[in-house]
């Protein structure tokens, strides 16, 4: 018998094996007004490169790593915003942490133009 429960199973194991899942994070984050408020920005580019605490910005931080080997396949296109939006901040207002950036989350030179590719579009 196949009941709601065993539905339930196997439509999250159908997810998780094809790449379905997605990030635990706040995709309303207002990344816009982050990037243009110089100083909190600054301190988000420092929590990434481990200069500054995180606080609200830990959940990303956590997931940066992985979005940027995995050319954010897991993300959603708020979450791909998100990150291009992120990454156009960094690479215009903070062009001397961007190089950093790279070199933390891609020291192989791999990963990140992938990624830039994939978020690039939101």
């Amino acid at each position: 018998m196949f009941t709601m429960t065993k539905a339930v199973v196997l439509a999250v194991l159908c997810g998780a094996c094809f790449g379905m899942a997605s990030y635990e994070v706040n995709e309303d984050f207002d990344m816009e007004a982050l990037v243009n408020d110089k100083a909190s920005f600054k301190l988000a580019v420092e929590c990434f490169l481990d200069k500054a605490p995180c606080g609200e910005f830990q959940m990303y931080k956590d997931i940066a790593q992985d979005t940027v080997e995995a050319a954010c396949d897991q993300c959603s296109p708020k979450l791909k915003h998100l990150a291009h939006t992120f990454m156009q901040g960094l690479e215009k207002n903070n062009p001397e942490y961007y190089g950093d950036f790279v070199k933390k989350f891609d020291p192989t030179g791999k990963y990140m133009d992938k990624f830039i590719k994939a978020v690039e579009d939101f």
